[in-house]
This record gives C-alpha cells, structure tokens and sequence, in this order.
C-alpha cells in the first residue's frame, strides 16, 4: 500500500503544470458552486444589515394615511413602554443654489441622539432649539461649508439662516444623501406643523420587542382603522430575500457552462494520464493486477485532485462570494466592503462535490482502454493516438437532434424544458467540434500541399494532435459564453429603454404626501388635462404571504389607453372597460397569472395594511420587463373606494418645459422630479447587478480556459518534439519551425473563435426559450459589434501564448530527440 502511496504521490508532483491546471480547474468550479449557492442569501443579508442600520432599533414605522399629522396620545397601542423617535416632515431648498433640495425631519434634540444609527462627528444637538440644523458630512462637503456657518434656507414657505450645530456620518435618516437631494434635520419648533401642547409627527419610528412583528403590526393597525394611523415594519426581511432570488436560476446556468469546461480539462488531463501511464499500468497487470485495482488508483488519484483543489475553491468560494455580494451594493467603493460569513454545510456540499467531481471525470478515461486485452497493454502494443471520432460525432448529432424537436415541442411544455435543452445543446456541441475541426482543415491542407509547406502541416495537425483540439474547444467555450452574455446585457438595456420609450410621457414628479393637494392643484393649473397621466402604486402581497408580492398601479381607465405602447393586451380598450365596470376589479400580469395559476373571475386576496380584501380577475395582461414583470392594474376609483388611498403616488407629465424650469415651479412642493432618460439610466444601473455577477462567471471561466490552453499548448510542444526533431532533419530550419508554431496558434485562435460566434449565435434561439419560461421579454440579437473585437484579442492572446513555446523550440536539442529513432 506504501509502495502505491508513493507512486502516486510521485505521480501528481513529477507533472507540477498538470497539476496546477487539474487543482485550478475543479477550484474554479468548486467556488462557483459555493457562490451559486451563497451569494443571493448574502446579497439579502448585506442589504437586511444596512436597513438595520439606517433604522438601528427601530423596527416600526407609524404613519398617518392621509398624511396628517398625529399625536402619541391619538394612538391605541396600550402601555406607554415604548422606545420612540417622532419626527415633523417638510421640504424645501438652498436659496443661493435652488437645485439643491432636501427633505426637512424636525426632531427632539434629546431624543433623537438616542437614534443609535447616527454617528456624530462634529458639534452636537444637546441644545437643538430654534434655526439650528444638523446635516450629514457628504451635505456638508457639497455645499462647502463647515460648522458654526449660517446658511440661508427655504422651508415651510419663508428663507431663513440656520446655523450648523452638528455633522454626522452619512448613515440613519442620511443614508441617502446625494448632491442635489438630501436630508437636513432641524427642532421640532422650527416647522409649522410644530405644537406646544401636543406632541405632533408626520412619522415616527418605535422599538418593538415582540417575537411576532408582523402579527403585532397587524392587531396595531385593527385597533387603530378609525384614527388611520398605520403601522408597518421599517424593513422586510422575507420581501427583500424574495426580491434576490431571480437571480439564481442564471448563475446556475452559467455554473453548468463553468463545469463543462472543467470536465472537459479534468477528462482531457486523466485521458493523457491515462496514455503516459500504459507501460507502468502493463507492468501492474504482469504482476497480477486487474483493471479494477487501475480503476481503484485513477479514483484515488482524482481523490486526491479533487481534495485539494476543493480546498483551494473554499478559499477561492469565500472570497469571490464575499466581493460579490458587496459589489452589489457598495460597488467599487472596498473601504465599505463587510465580511461575510458562509453557512458550513455550503463549504461541505462543495468540497463533497469537488471529490466526487475529480473523482469520476478521473475514471472515465479508463474505459477506452479496457477495450484493449491486458496482453496488448503488458506488451505495450496499444495504439493510444487511435480515437473513436465517429463515436463522438455521431453522439454530438443525436444530441443535438433531441435539441431540434424539443426546441419545436416546447410550446407544449410550457417551455419548462427550456433549459434541460440548453444543456443538451452545450454537450452536443462539444461532442461534434473535432469532427467540424477536421471537416474545415483538412480540404484545406490538401490546397496547401506543395504551396505553403508551414500552413499545410499547420492546418493538418489541427486535425489530428489532440492538445490543438482541445484548445479550439476551450476557446469555443468561452466565446460562446462571452456571446451570450454580452447579448443578454444588450438585450437588457434595449429591453429598458425600449419599453420606456413607448410610454407617453417626459416626467415623473412624485410629490410629498404632506402637499399632494396643493401640488396637484399648480399641476393641473400649469398642464392640460391630457398632458397628465395619474398612477397609484400599492404594494400588497397574495394571500397576506410576503413572499407574493402583488403590485397594484390605480390608473384612469378612459385615460390609460393612450399612455402605453409596450404592455401587450389581448384588446386593450376593452379589457380597461371590463376594468371600471367591475367594482372591485383586478387586470393581473402574466407573472401572477403564471405563477399562481389565477384566470379571469377568479377571486383573490390581497392584503395592505394588514387588511385583506377581494379582488375579481378581470382579465390577464403582459407588462413583459416593464416593474419586473409585477404590474396588476386597477381602476383608481378601486384605489380610493376600496383601499382607501384619495391621491395618485406618481404624475407622468407631457411637456416641454426644461427639468430646471420644472423645479423652480414645485419648488417649495418637496417634489421629486425625474426625466425619462434618467429612469431609464436608473433602471439600467439596477440591472447592471444582475449582468455584472455573470461577467464575473465568464471572465472566470476565460482565465481558466486560457490557463488550459496554456497547458495543452506545451502539452502539444512535449508531445511533437521528436516530430520536429524530425521535420528539422528533412530541411525546416528554426525560422520554418516557429512559423509553423505560429500559424498553429493563429488557425486555432480564428478556428475557435468563429465555432464560438456561431455556436453563440445557434444557442441565442435556445436561451430565448429560457427567457420565455421565466417570464423575462428579452430579444435575443447577435452583438454583430463582437466579432472584430473576439477575433482580434483571441489570436493576439493565441499569439502571445505561443511565444514560450517558440522559445522553447528554440532550444531543442535535435540529437536527443533523434538520438533513439
């Protein structure tokens, strides 16, 4: 057993590239799994720990629904043991630079430096009466100014200066902070709203100490219908879990592109193994041994790769899951980077996988040989350059046979099979490359026979050296996997501002709900009626199951037909008309239809505010990628009447007037004002998350491709030095030798870079499909704008990568290598 020990332990150390290129390969695929598996619960974790943060102990909000303001004493909520922070909301702007606007929270001096997510820095609110104001430290450098400075502000109707007391970092109510938006913080008895006797808010937050948040929320909002003051959690952590999970099922799709590489690397590695080794393995079987005690040590031997490179994609797992996950949030911005912890049972299933993994792809090269009788092997008469090609491509074929008729049958499966057919196609794919490879390259080494001698025997070993193959195959992959991914990402951002730009509208203004009526009275003085169009959003969740989110948008019926061009309808005017007909109607999306399996007349719940109400399925309607595919509409007299909302949340307004010229109209409004081209920019960086995770999938699955074709490269100098050698002794001097590395590198880099374009562009037809099972209005087009780009930098790294190799042919010994033909 020692002796066995010792020969394989001699084995993996005496070939240090191979294994590297074998513990990297299953590291790589180790550590996707890891992030696959993670980084959605990470992501939520990280975004669940900056709301606590922005909140502190504060789980609560109250609020009034009619946006009036409320005392402590108007609330029915039992004993007086809660912790609170009550606040007075108002708007208003710098007077020296009226672009920038911020949001007004008068506040308790006292209390409000028990708010544990504030950070002072500078001054205090110990004495908080009066014009004083507290601001954040990014508000601070914007506006240049420090503290003690008087600055002259527009709030509640008058300018007046206020002085900077107190500077704080920019978390809590700062977290927001921007350069033309923000939030400043003043006493309580600065507004207008402020009482002597009473202690009136806007909003307040409370610390709530129950194992039960939701069922307290719900028994709060019961006891206080009649007041109208409402309760709700500051943060959600099932809703915002919910919300990350869209994007696993394209992780996993990439992760399966990843493995594919690796197991083609891991078999291609085991396989040349597997031939070096015969002669030792026919001294085995004259000593006795079987094929199962060959099998026995191939397994250990992935074992042991396998081990080791799982330990590796741990490290490799954490780290990558711990960046992205960050990325997500904080960008580029690594001085905010937290540490994130990983579940242990997540590390274990991919060291598990990691062993098994190796451990397999190891022993299937073992199977080709057992095709030979142990006397050939014993005596060292086996032919390991022979390879069943046929068998491969006629495999390939049938692969991609399933892939056609199930790509015309799946209509009738609901496209569920969508992306099975992905695989199939992938596997295919590969299977048939040598054979495509040959049927290239061969006609054309027959032209060249007796013209070019360099490109003759350079596009004839593309037919026949294995490492060559290989390597057309890795580039294959990853261009494929670039193609996919930069269509994707187009289609995204063509998806984004295409369906805005078939929205009739320039701005959304989105008004305080403090001054909602006097806001929408200038509105409707300063526009035509037709120029304005008025939504209601209402969050509310199916079955009062926050992990259904249903998204309500009230809309004026008569009106809506002509604000939008993108949603497809079945009939458009008359589902609208059924609509208002219906008194408690509902038109639901696709999604939801989907989903749930809800149909016209259905009847739903639907909960808001912790009270449920039924809603009859009108109609079903696809906003395709328009809020995510979660756009249910309702009339808004359904809004007000049965939700009980009076004003529209959001206002989408035709006109020609400029942003600026906008602002200075709503200026003392608190209003929010965004241009189409901004919502469109905002929703594209949104999405940018979603694209750059899988970026980081494709780059990784390059490096490893690259570092492959690194190894195969040398793998095929090794192999081919006598071949050389002999070439050198029929007449190709050095210069012929190197060009014909070159040309070798060249053929494969174009080669692999055209069977990747077009194996990209067939399985854009594939994906489409997938992107129809999960409900996503993506058109999958060509980036056409690739191809000068994939072709230049593939052969330039082709190139660049075959220039060790020159050098090494540089070197060769031609008396060695020919010393024992």
């Amino acid at each position: 057993m020692n002796i066995i020990n010792k020969y394989l332990l001699k084995s993996i150390l005496e070939k240090k590239g191979r294994m590297f290129l074998l513990i990297l390969s299953i590291a790589i695929s180790s550590a996707l799994l890891i992030v696959t598996l993670t980084v959605v619960d990470l992501m939520s974790d990280l975004f669940i720990k900056q709301a606590k943060q922005n909140f502190g102990e504060y789980n609560i909000e109250l609020y009034s629904e009619d946006s009036k303001v409320f005392d402590w004493n108007d609330i029915s909520i039992g004993e007086d043991k809660y912790k609170r922070l009550g606040m007075l909301e108002s708007g208003g702007y710098v007077v020296e630079d009226k672009d920038k606007e911020f949001k007004v929270l008068g506040v308790n001096g006292e209390k409000f430096k028990d708010f544990s997510p504030m950070v002072p820095l500078q001054g205090n609110v110990n004495r908080f009466t009066g014009n004083k104001i507290a601001i954040s430290k990014k508000v601070l450098e914007s506006l240049d100014v420090k503290l003690g400075d008087n600055i002259e502000l527009f709030i509640d109707g008058q300018n007046a200066k206020y002085e900077i007391v107190a500077v704080y970092d920019t978390e809590g109510v700062f977290a927001y902070d921007g350069e033309e938006r923000f939030t400043i913080v003043v006493p309580k008895d600065t507004l207008v709203a402020y009482s002597d006797d009473k202690d009136n808010n806007t909003l307040m937050y409370i610390e709530v100490k129950d194992d039960n948040i939701n069922s307290w929320v719900q028994d709060f909002n019961i006891k206080n219908e009649d007041s109208k003051i409402i309760a709700k959690r500051t943060y959600d952590e099932e809703a915002i879990r919910s919300q990350m999970e869209w994007i696993k099922n394209p992780m996993i799709f990439m992760l399966i592109i990843t493995i594919i590489m690796a197991t083609f690397i891991i078999y291609s590695a085991f396989k040349l193994i597997v031939s070096e080794r015969l002669p030792i393995f026919g001294t085995f079987f004259s000593q006795g041994a079987n094929y199962l005690h060959i099998q026995n040590l191939l397994l250990r031997e992935g074992i042991i790769y396998g081990f080791l490179g799982g330990l590796v994609g741990l490290l490799l797992g954490v780290l990558l899951s711990g960046v992205i996950s960050n990325y997500s949030i904080y960008e580029f911005d690594f001085a905010s980077y937290e540490k994130v912890t990983i579940k242990g049972k997540y590390l274990a299933v991919s060291l598990v996988f990691s062993i098994l993994f190796s451990a397999i792809v190891a022993a299937l090269p073992l199977f080709k040989i057992r095709k030979n009788s142990i006397k050939d092997i014993i005596l060292n008469t086996v032919d390991t350059k022979k390879t069943n090609k046929s068998k491969n491509f006629i495999i390939g074929i049938i692969f991609l046979i399933f892939v056609v008729v199930i790509k015309n049958l799946q209509e009738y499966f609901d496209y569920a099979l969508a992306i099975p057919n992905v695989i199939l196609y992938l596997i295919g794919a590969v299977l048939i490359i040598s054979s495509v490879v040959k049927f290239i390259c061969y006609p054309i080494s027959k032209i060249l026979r007796g013209k070019n001698t360099s490109g003759m025997l350079a596009f004839n070993n593309m037919t026949s050296h294995k490492p060559i193959i290989n390597n057309i195959t890795l580039i294959t992959i990853s261009i494929l996997s670039i193609t996919i991914i930069s269509t994707m990402s187009n289609a995204i951002g063509d998806v984004i501002s295409g369906s805005y730009s078939q929205m009739n509208f320039d701005y959304l203004l989105v008004a305080s709900p403090r001054k909602l009526d006097e806001f929408s009275e200038k509105l409707y003085n300063l526009f035509n009626e037709e120029d304005i169009y008025e939504i209601t959003a209402i969050p509310t969740t199916l079955d009062d199951n926050v992990l259904n989110p249903i998204n309500l948008y009230g809309v004026q019926t008569e009106r809506y037909i002509d604000f939008d061009e993108y949603m497809s309808f079945d009939n458009k005017d008359k589902q609208l008309k059924e609509l208002e007909s219906v008194e408690s109607g509902i038109i639901i999306c696709k999604r939801v239809s989907k989903n749930y399996g809800l149909n016209k007349e259905d009847v739903i719940n639907l909960t808001y505010n912790n009270k449920t109400y039924e809603m009859e399925v009108t109609s079903v309607v696809d906003p395709k990628m328009y809020a995510s595919g979660n756009y249910n509409i309702i009339s808004q007299k359904v809004a007000k009447e049965i939700f009980g909302i009076e004003n529209p949340t959001q206002y989408f307004v035709n006109t020609n007037l400029s942003k600026s010229k906008l602002k200075n109209e709503f200026k003392s409004f608190g209003v929010e004002i965004l241009s189409k081209r901004e919502i469109i920019k905002d929703t594209e960086k949104e999405m940018k998350q979603f694209t750059d995770i899988l970026y980081i999938f494709t780059i990784i699955t390059i490096i490893m491709g690259g570092i492959g074709m690194g190894s195969n490269m040398f793998i095929s100098f090794l192999q081919r030095k006598r071949e050389l050698a002999v070439l050198t002794s029929l007449g190709m001097n050095l210069e012929h030798r190197s060009i014909l590395l070159m040309y070798e590198s060249s053929i494969m880099a174009a080669l692999g870079s055209l069977l990747g374009l077009v194996y990209g562009w067939l399985s854009l037809f594939l994906i489409q499909d997938v992107f129809i099972f999960l409900m996503l209005d993506l058109n999958m087009k060509f980036p056409t704008n690739l191809l000068s780009v994939v072709f230049g930098v593939t052969i330039l790294l082709s190139i660049m990568s075959s220039v060790p190799i020159i050098n090494k042919n540089r070197k060769l010994d031609i008396v060695k290598e020919l010393k024992y033909e």
